[in-house]
Formats: structure tokens, sequence, C-alpha cells
């Protein structure tokens, strides 16, 4: 049944959703004792509230009849959250410029700036540690940055770092 719904979602978002720079991100779904449908959308400009708002009453107006479901459930429109890992190729172009820590598939990690995306590559600028000197004492070396061009297929998990300076 969850997958069901969510499908349905999906359809509907397409079909009445029509803002172009707004992009569905993803639907969660529990159909447990507790009922909850959350739609997670996204932005290619800054998203508002008002973006949620008006998802919530075009789904909202539709949802009810495209579910036939006697039971009551919550239904939630909201944005990804600032901790949110980015799921989407579409999500990392609004986000040019800041840190970010970068699960790979392999299960390697990088740390580091987004500095370009190109076709579908992801370009940082990754902290990575020298290689040691064994001439010199024990003391940790300073990290340098590297570019570092990674395909956007390559990526498990994209986690921006929040700053607060």
């Amino acid at each position: 049944m969850q997958q069901e719904i969510k499908q349905i979602i999906e359809k509907l978002y397409n079909e009445h959703i029509t803002e172009q720079e707004l992009f569905l991100v993803d639907v969660d779904v529990l159909w447990a004792q507790k009922k909850r449908i959350t739609v997670v959308i996204d932005s290619d400009t800054p998203l508002t509230i008002s973006h949620c708002a008006e998802v919530s009453r075009k789904l909202n107006a539709v949802l009810d009849e495209a579910i036939a479901s006697e039971e009551a459930y919550d239904f939630e429109v909201t944005s990804p959250g600032a901790d949110s890992p980015l799921r989407l190729f579409r999500q990392f172009h609004k986000h040019l410029g800041r840190q970010f820590k970068v699960l790979l598939r392999d299960a390697n990690t990088l740390t580091g700036k987004l500095e370009a995306i190109e076709d579908n590559n992801l370009v940082f600028l990754a902290e990575e540690e020298p290689l040691a000197d064994p001439s010199k004492k024990k003391t940790k070396p300073k990290m340098r940055l590297v570019p570092r061009t990674v395909p956007f297929e390559s990526v498990q998990e994209a986690s921006i770092i929040l700053s607060f300076k």
C-alpha cells in the first residue's frame, strides 16, 4: 500500500504542479497505526513556505479521491531540512560554493567546497592530507586543497556542512 500511495503522489505531483522551478525530492508514506504522507519538494530558487503551501493545496485537492481511503491520515509538504543529504543532482546547483561532506559508493569520503558542476560531475576543492615526510617530527601535517571531480552516480550521500561563523 505504501509504494502504491507513493506512486500516486508522484503522478499527481507531475500532473498538477506546473511551476518549473519546483521539483519533487521524496515522498515518505507511513501507513501503519498512524498514517502520514510527507512530500519533500525543493526549488532551483530559494524555496519559501508559500511554495510548500501552494503544492499542499493543489495536491490536497485531488489526493483523497486518488487514494480512495476511508482512513484519516496526516498530509504534509515540506522542504528538505538544512541537515538533510542532497538526493538529486538538480539540488547541487544552488549550493555552489558551500562546504560538503560526501560519502562515495566505494566507501571513501571527501570533504570540500563545491566549486563547479560540469555535465554530470561535481567538482570539489577537497581537503587531502599530504604524504607524511619521515624526516620531520611527528607533527600533524596541514591539509591541502586539491580539485576533485566526482561523477554524480559515484555519490552515495552528500551533506552540506553547516557553518555558524
